[in-house]
C-alpha cells in the first residue's frame, strides 16, 4: 500500500499497513504494527523473528537476540539458530561458538546449521597454527576436519598447518580450497 509505505532501515526492511518486506519480498505472517528492525538481516514482531525474508520457525521474539559479531548466530530462551535455521540439540545453556561457522554443545559439533557426524565435542577445537580470523582446519581426539568435513587418509600425528590454507603431514602437502558463499570446500594434494 503506497499510502502507508514506510522504510524501516536504510537498506532492506520496509512495511505498509498490510505486511513487512525484506527488499521487495513480503515476510510471511508478519505484523507491521509490532515489527522492529534489529539489523539489516534480522527483525521481529509480536509473533516471530525473521532472517531476511524468512520466518525463524518457532522463535520466541521476546527473548530473541544476536549472539556473535558476524550476526549469523542468534538465540531465544529455547533455541540457537544459524541464520534462520534451528541447531538441533543446541540450547542457550550449552552452546559455544568456536569460530565463524563452527560451534558446539556438550553433545554435537556443528558446521553452520548441520551436525558434524562423529565429531567429539569435548575435544573439538580449531587446529593450532597461524592466527587467522577465518579458521579452516579443526581437530578432535580422533580426526582432522576441513570446515565440517572429516579428512580421510591424513596422518593425524604429523599433521601441521603451514598457513591458513596449507597444511602437511609426513606423506603430503595439502591446500584447502573453500568458497564461503557456496560452502564448497575440498583438500587437494600439492606435493
Amino acid at each position: 500500500d503506497t499510502g502507508t509505505f514506510e522504510v524501516l532501515d536504510p537498506i532492506y526492511f520496509s512495511k505498509d499497513k498490510n505486511l513487512v518486506y525484506y527488499k521487495e519480498n513480503p515476510l510471511p505472517d508478519s505484523d507491521p504494527n509490532s515489527f522492529k528492525y534489529i539489523t539489516s538481516s534480522y527483525g521481529k514482531d509480536n509473533n516471530s523473528a525473521y532472517y531476511q525474508n524468512r520466518k525463524i520457525i518457532n522463535s520466541d521474539p521476546d527473548s530473541f537476540e544476536i549472539i556473535n559479531s558476524s550476526k549469523k548466530y542468534t538465540k531465544d530462551k529455547n533455541n540457537i539458530y544459524y541464520k534462520e535455521n534451528k541447531l538441533e540439540g543446541a540450547s542457550p545453556d550449552n552452546f559455544t561458538i568456536i569460530s565463524e561457522g563452527i560451534s558446539k554443545t556438550d553433545k554435537y559439533v556443528y558446521f553452520k546449521d548441520k551436525i558434524i557426524i562423529g565429531a567429539d565435542p569435548e575435544t573439538f577445537c580449531s587446529f593450532p597454527g597461524p592466527d587467522t580470523s577465518w579458521k579452516l582446519f579443526y581437530k578432535d581426539k580422533h580426526s582432522i576436519y576441513l570446515m565440517g568435513e572429516k579428512l580421510n587418509n591424513i596422518d593425524y600425528d604429523s599433521f601441521i598447518l603451514i598457513n591458513s590454507y596449507t597444511a602437511k603431514d609426513k606423506n603430503n602437502t595439502y591446500k584447502a580450497n573453500y568458497n564461503p558463499d557456496t560452502d564448497e570446500h575440498f583438500l587437494e594434494i600439492v606435493n
